[in-house]
């Protein structure tokens, strides 16, 4: 069955022959172009004609679903301008559009203001570059690896906008069960720092009886104490955390879930489970702890839990019955630790039940030997205890101790299902020690490559936010340069970089240029970020590549050639869509080319636009301008950019890492705030919210200048 979008264009349009003039031949074949790309499925929006009540011509915008809406809103924006998609005027009524316009449910109302010879270049020029798009970048359904893959990285910018759109999208596929769903919700509300309202979830006790990652684990865990105890009155008087323990009932609702890891990797999860131990009178679990927590953590925790109090004479148990005591607390851990001091077929029947509920690879490996040493028939023979063996058994096989030892595994050509949810569960406590050693820090770069290219790319790229934050980790040690610019390669040629990735990019490209690499490293970089670019090449990623340039004009160059070659470059390769660049774009073109000492001519803006597109920037006369990033004289750098475009405004910068009153102030009476949410810190921002609605605050979608302006023109223009 054709969709409504074909259907639509498949329908008579003679009626323009008559109504347009002599323009009535071009829009028909704009028409049977748009209407070829739908057939071919490279497409499922379109921009179509209507004869209105009046007999005059509206355009529609008409899409077969949600994201195609989405994606055909911000052609037409790019195209027509940014009144094009704006509401329609007051009076406009779409149910006296005609029948078929009506009969697709996705339909937008083009504005267009102006003359219709204008009107119909731009369709002409929107269309033929549509058709002539690679199909990498034309509207097919996003796979649902790169959605993935985009939630973490909005995630890892602090973006809560797009990493709740994506979520959408990952949910509208109809791929992900109902669980998975829930497990992807929590990491989005845990990574945004959002710990009340993962609190808050309906089904959050349930989310804690039932199985789960172990991540989400952790995720629970510290939302219990952030949700729970004043972190500033536990630092303060740490019998004031007993006390709200004991009141919110934490015990007797969440026993299971305070019981299931032996030793959090989070310091809230060390802390809220100390507490646990302590009135539960385990000693040695309280010594596990802290021994497992940082040196600068010890202090407090040996504070919070005191003197442990000696538990109660229990009557004298059998190791069978002490484990069976665990194993309904949620105490899967000590299950096996006593299993393999008796090694009764019971015991390790309980290990296996343990291993299988906690769904974690590493207790899984200490049970599979168990498992092995008892004799054929030891262990109970149903059907459902043989798919919990196996079960432990795939757990075990997943087991992994560091990235260097996921690396060599995702290198091979043997296909593993679970690489990225190993990686996300286990990841957070292993040890990035190990890259600074020259021989594993290359090892791992080949196998990152070699992985890129072979059956498990699509695991990978599920994890491209923590190889990033990886790489920045160990960005500054010579040692590890081969696995940093692997990172950087692998980003650039992923088969479909979108602007998350490419940001992802950018910010580990500045981590390099910011330790000084030398000529030959930054001449690599260069040509991979050419690559990049000659893949991404759009209207759309002009402000990411202006991000770069300026990233790279900002920091001292070792080799001024390459830079200038690769300026010359991008502005050769923008030429073709230079008339719809934005005054600010061209300004800053300008200034880096001067700067990079590359000549920058381009066709001249069309009159109208030039006029509007200047005329915004107006708006910030007597206006005062915040930016919050921990990144120092961003700010300044942000004031000398605008400064070439308008003048009367004043820009304040705050780099605090808590919520100062200076930072208060800023965010309450700033006329525009820009958020550098990838750049920033919890305490921070929630000062922030506290002060300020998140709808007036302005997050850029990148990190470098550009973004900052195309931001904040964005809501100028809004």
């Amino acid at each position: 069955m054709s969709s409504a979008t074909y259907q639509m264009l498949a329908g008579d349009f003679g009626w323009l022959l008559g109504n347009s003039g002599d323009l009535g031949d071009r829009l028909m074949t704009a028409l049977a172009r748009q209407r070829e790309m739908v057939h071919e499925g490279s497409s499922n929006w379109a921009v179509v004609p209507d004869q209105g009540a009046s007999g005059a011509i509206e355009w529609w915008l008409i899409a077969d679903d949600s994201e195609a809406e989405r994606r055909g809103r911000e052609v037409v924006k790019a195209f027509f301008g940014p009144a094009s998609t704006r509401n329609p005027a007051a009076g406009f009524d779409a149910e006296n559009s005609s029948e078929r316009v009506r009969s697709v449910s996705k339909r937008m109302r083009v504005n267009f203001e102006g003359d219709r010879l204008s009107f119909l270049a731009a369709l002409e020029l929107m269309t033929s570059v549509r058709a002539s798009a690679p199909a990498l970048d034309r509207e097919a359904r996003d796979p649902l690896g790169f959605l993935i893959r985009d939630f973490y990285l909005a995630l890892d910018r602090g973006d809560a906008d797009a990493s709740d759109e994506l979520l959408s999208r990952i949910d509208g596929t109809g791929r992900i069960g109902s669980e998975n769903l829930r497990f992807l919700r929590v990491d989005r509300l845990a990574l945004l720092g959002r710990w009340r309202e993962l609190g808050a979830l309906p089904w959050f006790t349930d989310l804690a009886r039932a199985r789960r990652p172990v991540r989400i684990s952790e995720h629970l865990l510290e939302a219990l104490w952030r949700d729970n105890f004043d972190e500033a009155g536990v630092a303060a008087s740490p019998e004031t955390a007993l006390n709200a323990f004991d009141t919110a009932e934490i015990a007797a609702r969440f026993g299971a879930l305070l019981q299931c890891i032996d030793v959090p990797s989070t310091a809230p999860g060390r802390r809220v489970t100390a507490l646990h131990a302590r009135l539960a009178g385990d000693a040695a679990r309280v010594d596990r702890i802290i021994a497992g927590a940082p040196a600068e953590e010890r202090v407090l925790l040996e504070r919070l839990t005191g003197r442990v109090a000696a538990a109660l004479p229990l009557p004298p148990q059998s190791a069978l019955d002490a484990a069976r005591d665990m194993f309904e607390g949620g105490g899967y851990e000590g299950v096996i630790s006593i299993a393999e001091t008796e090694q009764s077929p019971p015991l390790v029947a309980m290990a296996v039940r343990a291993a299988f509920e906690q769904n974690d690879p590493r207790l899984a490996v200490r049970v599979v030997p168990l498992v092995d040493a008892l004799a054929t028939g030891a262990l109970p023979t149903s059907p459902g205890f043989a798919r919990m063996v196996a079960g432990v058994r795939r757990l075990a096989s997943d087991a992994c101790s560091s990235w260097a030892e996921w690396l060599a595994r995702i290198g091979r050509q043997e296909k593993w299902t679970e690489a990225a949810e190993v990686a996300r569960n286990l990841s957070p406590k292993w040890d990035i020690g190990e890259l600074g050693q020259p021989s594993v820090a290359d090892s791992a770069a080949g196998h990152l490559l070699a992985g890129s290219e072979g059956s498990n790319r699509r695991d990978l790229r599920a994890v491209f936010d923590l190889l990033c934050q990886v790489a920045s980790r160990v960005a500054g040690n010579p040692a590890a340069h081969r696995l940093v610019d692997a990172v950087l390669l692998v980003l650039a040629t992923d088969e479909n970089p979108s602007a998350l990735v490419r940001a992802a990019y950018f910010d580990l490209l500045m981590d390099v240029l910011a330790t000084g690499p030398s000529s030959g490293r930054y001449q690599d970089m260069l040509s991979t970020t050419e690559s990049l670019w000659s893949t991404a090449r759009s209207r759309e990623a002009i402000p990411w590549v202006l991000d770069v340039l300026d990233g790279l004009a900002s920091q001292p160059s070792p080799a001024v050639g390459a830079r200038r070659a690769l300026m010359a470059t991008v502005v050769r390769s923008v030429y073709d869509f230079a008339s719809r660049l934005t005054k600010d774009e061209r300004v800053l073109f300008g200034i880096l080319g001067r700067e990079c000492n590359v000549p920058v001519t381009f066709p001249p803006i069309e009159p109208e636009f030039d006029r509007q597109s200047g005329d915004v920037w107006k708006r910030l006369n007597g206006k005062l301008i915040g930016v919050y990033s921990l990144i120092e004289g961003l700010g300044s750098r942000l004031a000398g950019r605008l400064a070439t475009l308008c003048d009367g405004f004043e820009v304040q910068e705050n780099s605090d890492t808590v919520g100062t009153a200076a930072l208060r102030a800023l965010a309450a009476k700033a006329d525009y705030l820009l958020v550098d949410a990838k750049h920033a810190a919890h305490a921070a921002t929630k000062a922030i919210d506290e002060e300020r609605p998140r709808d007036h605050q302005l997050f850029p979608t990148g990190g470098g200048m550009s973004s900052f302006i195309t931001r904040l023109r964005e809501e100028l223009e809004h």
